[in-house]
C-alpha cells in the first residue's frame, strides 16, 4: 500500500504566505507513515516561530537529519535539543568541524556553533533509515568540482574542504526516487547520479533542495538544464542556495516541471 510522503517547507529563503518569517537557510518538515523527520534545521532565526504557526511540533521529532555542518543548515540544532533532549541526530561525523569560508581575503567561519553532540548516529555510508528513506553517506568527489573558497581547518592548517559530510536523503517512491538536497557541494548532477546506481531505481519523480548555483555561469546551467531533461523527473523544486537565476533558468528550459517553493509550501509524494 502506498503511504503518503508530506514534506514541509519549513525555513528557505523565500517566504509566499503571510506571517511566515524567511532567512538563508533550509528546512524541510517529512511526514509519513506516523513518522516525523526534520531534514536540516535552518540559522535557528525562524525555525521556532514557523513552526508554532505551521503547528509544527517539533518535540514529537523521530529524527533530525543534517545534511552538512554549515551554520545556515544546523543552527537551529540548539532549539531542537531543548525541545527534545533525546533527539535522535543522524549525520556524517565530521559535521561538527571548524569550516570557512574564503569572502576577499578573509576567512569567515561557516561551522555548526552548537553544543557538542557525542552521542548521534554517525552516517558514513548508504543507510536506510526508515523502510524506503535512504541517506546516501559519503558521496564520491567529481572531478574538478570542489569549490576551493570553502576551507576546513586541521592540525596542519587549512584545506580545500572536501565536503565528506555532504548527505542526500532520497525515497524509493512509487512514481520513482524522491531526492532531497542540502547544497549538493559534492555537485547536483554527481550526487543524482549516485543516488541512481545505488537504488537501482532509473526513474526520477522529484528533485527538492539546494544546488549551490548562485555563482554558475550559463555553461553551468545549461548543462544541468540538459541533465534534467534526460532524466526527466516529474517535479523539481529548486530551493534555498540554488538561486533565482537558475531556478528561472530551469524554469525557462524545462517548463512547468520546475516549480517555485518557499516556506510554508506543501510537497507531497507516494512512497
Amino acid at each position: 500500500m502506498a503511504l503518503n510522503l508530506k514534506m514541509t517547507i519549513l525555513v528557505e529563503n523565500t517566504v509566499y504566505k503571510q506571517g511566515l518569517l524567511a532567512e538563508h537557510g533550509l528546512s524541510i518538515y517529512l511526514e509519513f507513515d506516523s513518522k516525523k523527520y526534520l531534514f536540516d534545521s535552518g540559522q535557528g532565526m525562524v525555525l521556532k516561530q514557523n513552526a508554532q504557526d505551521l503547528g509544527i511540533a517539533l518535540n514529537e521529532l523521530d529524527g533530525l537529519i543534517l545534511s552538512h555542518g554549515h551554520y545556515d543548515h544546523t543552527g537551529g540544532v540548539p532549539y531542537l535539543l531543548e525541545k527534545k533532549a533525546d533527539l535522535e541526530i543522524y549525520a556524517h561525523p565530521d559535521f561538527q568541524i571548524d569550516r570557512y569560508s574564503m569572502r576577499g581575503k578573509r576567512l569567515t567561519p561557516v561551522s555548526y556553533s552548537g553544543p557538542q553532540i557525542k552521542d548521534f548516529n554517525e552516517i558514513k555510508n548508504l543507510s536506510e533509515i526508515e523502510k524506503g528513506m535512504f541517506l546516501t553517506g559519503e558521496i564520491k568527489n567529481a572531478k574538478n568540482y570542489l569549490n576551493k573558497k570553502y576551507r576546513r581547518k586541521n592540525n596542519s592548517g587549512y584545506k580545500t574542504d572536501d565536503f565528506s559530510d555532504d548527505l542526500s536523503l532520497y525515497f524509493e517512491g512509487k512514481k520513482g526516487l524522491i531526492i532531497i538536497l542540502g547544497c549538493s557541494h559534492k555537485g547536483v548532477k554527481n550526487i543524482i547520479k549516485e543516488i541512481i546506481i545505488k537504488s537501482d531505481l532509473n526513474k526520477v519523480d522529484k528533485i527538492i533542495g539546494g544546488m549551490h548555483l548562485m555563482n554558475a555561469d550559463k555553461n553551468k546551467l545549461k548543462e544541468l538544464s540538459e541533465f534534467f531533461a534526460k532524466i526527466n523527473p516529474n517535479e523539481i523544486y529548486p530551493l534555498h542556495c540554488t538561486g533565482k537565476e537558475a531556478a528561472s533558468y530551469f524554469r525557462e528550459s524545462l517548463g512547468d516541471k520546475v516549480k517555485f517553493a518557499g516556506v510554508g509550501s506543501i510537497i507531497e509524494g507516494e512512497i
